[in-house]
């Protein structure tokens, strides 16, 4: 394990099992201080990108359980984030249209079903 600076730790892949691939770093902040950036980033994307913290992982956790699928036969997909959601005939949407258009194609409604669905599991 390496020290990069005071509360970042470099965890190398022997050190951490369940990492799959290449050589792959990953860092942890001691507690009080990931807190704290925790609530300041929070805040910080709730005021500039008009989307929570909590809205943002629901989408990322969705995107996870689609990983970018193709359309099914009724023109859905599991990944909210899917380059395929809006393309045509099984294809990937154009690029371009995808970077600029997917900020404004968010589906507010199905994030709060996201996040009601959690709140009852808990």
């Amino acid at each position: 394990m390496g020290d990069a600076g005071s509360g970042v730790r470099l965890f190398a892949d022997d050190q951490r099992e369940y990492q799959r691939g290449g050589a792959q770093f990953h860092f942890t902040i001691r507690s009080s201080a990931r807190d704290c950036s925790n609530r300041l980033f929070g805040v910080h994307a709730i005021h500039r990108l008009c989307f929570s913290q909590t809205m943002y992982d629901a989408v990322h956790m969705q995107h996870h359980k689609g990983n970018s699928d193709r359309q099914d036969e009724n023109g859905d997909t599991i990944d909210w984030l899917s380059i395929y959601r809006h393309g045509d005939d099984g294809e990937a949407e154009n690029p371009w249209s995808y970077v600029f258009l997917s900020f404004f194609r968010d589906d507010v409604g199905a994030i709060r079903k996201e996040l009601g669905k959690r709140k009852q599991r808990r």
